[in-house]
């Protein structure tokens, strides 16, 4: 809720509703699965939310690939901060 910059009241009531609606979605998702969902994070979901929205009809196979998509994207962007990281810190030890 803190990474919003608005003008207007509107944009303001828009935005919490998001999140709102993402962390219902992620609190929900984790207590069906039994919390064995790697990767899905309150951002993951309002970056789901914000892609299916606009989407009236979104079949279950569309949403698995939306899924997919974000779950990848995540994954490549965090394994491209943790080499850069680690290459400006090359003292440490790396974990396997």
């Amino acid at each position: 809720m803190g990474h919003y910059e608005t003008r207007s009241w509107t944009s303001w009531h828009h935005h919490m509703s998001l999140v709102a609606l993402a962390h219902l979605y992620v609190v929900q998702t984790r207590r069906d699965l039994g919390r064995k969902v790697p990767g899905l994070t309150l951002d993951m979901a309002l970056r789901l939310l914000r892609a299916a929205l606009p989407r009236p009809q979104l079949s279950l196979e569309e949403a698995g690939e939306l899924v997919d998509y974000h779950r990848a994207r995540n994954q490549r962007a965090t394994d491209s901060h943790r080499k850069t990281w680690l290459a400006r810190h090359p003292n440490v030890v790396r974990k396997k």
